[in-house]
């Protein structure tokens, strides 16, 4: 339910008009009043590390878009944990400078010049068909560590095996959790993880996850729905962002 503090509605239509301006393909495929409810959860998070300012706000939402809602807390990207720990005690405005800094050093050699090869990943998600997919047998680390070099290595080979194994392992947990107990399903799991961030399955901004891993069904079924889900969902926001760069001013 959708807060009704004067102040806090304020602050809502405040980051709300931000995202729309940085990120409209997430908010049209959204649809406006889910984007409110992922700014109220957003807003809530924010919170917990003192950022309460619209200022503030604004940036910290909009890494949610970019790196995961839960990208404080996710294993893939512990650089920024542990930026938001070590500027605790300083003012907001310096953490938050910090953090932004630290977000662009960190990610720009990975999704490259003006988003080049996170867009690429996106692709190769595109075409996997789930048929590909329903042939995998084989879910050993080795077939795992296989799928995400092969999807986004330059991801892939800056996370490193010190990130990579836990991350499949919290991944396996996870995907068993949600009934996804077929090879076919872990991977779609996992490739969700490696593009969107481990709080795939409680993200605001991709309520999809969370609604179809709830649905009562067989492993199979709910393993060809998610994939039928990510591939709808991908192929609407790639159109969208196809669009905007082919409006978007020159020079």
């Amino acid at each position: 339910m959708l807060s009704t503090d004067p102040d806090h509605t304020s602050l809502r239509e405040d980051v709300l008009r931000q995202l729309w301006k940085l990120y409209p393909q997430h908010c049209v495929v959204m649809t406006d009043p889910r984007s409110r409810l992922a700014i109220d959860v957003g807003i809530g998070r924010a919170a917990r590390h003192g950022f309460r300012e619209a200022a503030h706000v604004r940036p910290f939402l909009g890494l949610m878009v970019f790196l995961g809602s839960h990208f404080d807390e996710d294993p893939q990207l512990a650089w920024a944990r542990e930026s938001l720990q070590r500027s605790a005690s300083a003012s907001r405005g310096s953490a938050m400078g910090d953090l932004l800094g630290e977000t662009t050093r960190r990610m720009q050699p990975i999704i490259g010049r003006r988003g080049g090869h996170y867009r690429r990943a996106l692709a190769r998600s595109r075409a996997l068909g789930f048929e590909t997919l329903a042939a995998i047998h084989d879910d050993s680390d080795s077939t795992l560590h296989g799928v995400l070099r092969q999807l986004y290595r330059r991801k892939y080979e800056r996370l490193g095996d010190a990130v990579i194994e836990p991350l499949l392992l919290a991944t396996r947990s996870a995907a068993q959790h949600h009934g996804l107990t077929t090879p076919p399903g872990l991977v779609v799991y996992l490739v969700l993880v490696f593009l969107l961030g481990s709080g795939i399955d409680r993200d605001p901004f991709h309520p999809w996850v969370g609604e179809t891993l709830m649905t009562p069904t067989d492993p199979t079924t709910k393993a060809r729905a998610l994939h039928r889900r990510a591939i709808e969902t991908l192929r609407r926001f790639t159109r969208l962002d196809e669009l905007m760069r082919a409006n978007a001013p020159r020079g």
